[in-house]
């Protein structure tokens, strides 16, 4: 039974070392009023179009979580005015892939074929300090989407979400 508990404290010991020496979970962002969402860069393989998609969806979900939280005061999108306070938001889509033709084939031949598709975008965003302009850190996403909703929109939707929920665990 010892040798047991020896073993859980040195598994413990472990991971509370990794999230303390882990500068992704030791940063913090609390303390900025302003959130600013910088237009998206895109690489040439993804269509360009998706760009702004992805710089809305980040500013309305980072909105919405926001407001039931109280994180940001205001919200920007492009360049900020002054500095001071504020956070920025710098996304890059590195590729996507997208919708299979999952979806209208099995649509067409099976009953709830529907489901089959999928398609996915993956993007990084550096969380910036505005005012040093120091990277806080960088967090790369990789969204999906499947069945019904087998959008290329659909998934940068969720990706937008989960970025929210990236400031949603580091705001403390």
């Amino acid at each position: 039974m010892k040798s047991y508990i020896k073993i859980l404290m040195v598994i413990l010991t472990i991971f509370s070392i990794f999230f303390i020496i882990n500068p992704a979970f030791s940063q913090s962002l609390k303390g900025y009023t302003t959130f600013c969402v910088e237009e998206v860069k895109v690489n040439p393989s993804v269509p360009q179009m998706y760009g702004p998609i992805l710089q809305d969806a980040i500013y309305r979900q980072v909105a919405r979580y926001s407001g039931k939280y109280g994180w940001f005061n205001n919200f920007s999108k492009g360049k900020p005015a002054t500095p001071n306070g504020v956070l920025i938001a710098k996304a890059q889509i590195t590729s996507y892939s997208p919708p299979t033709p999952g979806k209208r084939i099995g649509k067409s031949f099976i009953p709830g074929g529907e489901w089959f598709g999928s398609c996915s975008v993956q993007f990084e965003v550096q969380f910036i300090d505005a005012a040093t302009g120091k990277i806080i850190f960088t967090k790369r996403y990789d969204s999906k989407s499947t069945g019904t909703n087998d959008t290329v929109e659909y998934a940068i939707e969720r990706g937008g979400e989960y970025v929210a929920k990236t400031i949603y665990r580091h705001w403390r």
